[in-house]
């Protein structure tokens, strides 16, 4: 009777294998090739952002925003997801806590806008406020708890430093890696320090479109803000005093922003077809 049993069963399994069958599986992830005998998943496999190299890029791939091509972020443009550049780590200390934080810089522009209706001070300017609240809560839940508060060094039209917090922000000339003798304060990033003009420029629409700094020129008059060229070139000319810089309410120019997020976070340890690492929400 065993033995009866035993061949039952044998042949059971042998009718499924004949049929193309599948057998459970034991792992967890993405599924193997459609057509196999065993439906086997390989889990995916994971490290944390810190641990990239500087220069590599990130995406959240589950979230898109809209890169508007008009003025005041108006219009309309492509929808897709923000592709992010890893240009330092823990800079500004990170604010003591080391192995934390890594600044992440958009790769093209996100849209156009005035940098301030008043003075060049980046604590009065309009960029600051709508980077801080329309940019950031148009973020997912997930990239917003992700990102962390920067206590955030920067020059007012003499000079003189002080500090805001905040979430989001631009770099400033020398982050970017330009002329040091320009209002100097912060220090140059990673991924900009002895980089070519190339490297600064950045796109919206398909086109290579000039972008602020948060680098205010001085006080004669007050209200003129430092940029970078759409070919990626910040300069000056001291016997002159001409340079990439115009008044802060300019109409054509772009934000270009920059946040520093938890090292912590999540990417999948091999990039997409693209080079790109997604971002692995838990």
């Amino acid at each position: 009777m065993k033995k009866v049993a035993v061949l039952l069963v044998l042949a059971v399994v042998l009718s499924i294998f004949m049929m193309g069958g599948s057998t459970f599986s034991w792992f967890t992830g993405s599924a193997a090739p459609a057509g196999s005998i065993f439906t086997a998943e390989i889990p995916i496999q994971t490290k944390r952002i810190y641990d990239l190299d500087i220069g590599d890029r990130v995406m959240d791939s589950g979230w898109s925003w809209e890169f508007r091509t008009g003025e005041g972020y108006t219009g309309s443009g492509d929808v897709k997801p923000i592709v992010w550049i890893v240009v330092d780590k823990d800079h500004y200390g990170y604010q003591g806590f080391s192995g934390q934080g890594v600044l992440l810089l958009s790769e093209e522009l996100i849209g156009k806008g005035t940098y301030s209706s008043a003075t060049n001070n980046w604590n009065t300017g309009g960029a600051r406020t709508w980077l801080n609240s329309t940019f950031f809560a148009g973020l997912p839940a997930n990239f917003r708890d992700a990102v962390l508060s920067t206590n955030l060094i920067n020059a007012n039209h003499l000079g003189s430093t002080y500090f805001t917090a905040d979430r989001v922000f631009v770099l400033n000339v020398q982050e970017l890696g330009g002329h040091p003798q320009i209002i100097p304060f912060g220090s140059t990033t990673s991924y900009f320090n002895g980089a070519p003009d190339e490297r600064r420029r950045a796109m919206l629409g398909g086109s290579p479109v000039p972008y602020w700094t948060r680098s205010p020129k001085g006080s004669s008059p007050q209200n003129n803000v430092w940029y970078v060229t759409a070919d990626g070139v910040i300069y000056k000319n001291f016997s002159t005093d001409a340079g990439t810089y115009a008044p802060a309410r300019s109409n054509g120019y772009g934000y270009r922003p920059a946040l520093n997020m938890d090292g912590n976070t999540l990417v999948n340890s091999i990039p997409n077809a693209e080079g790109i690492y997604l971002i692995h929400w838990p």
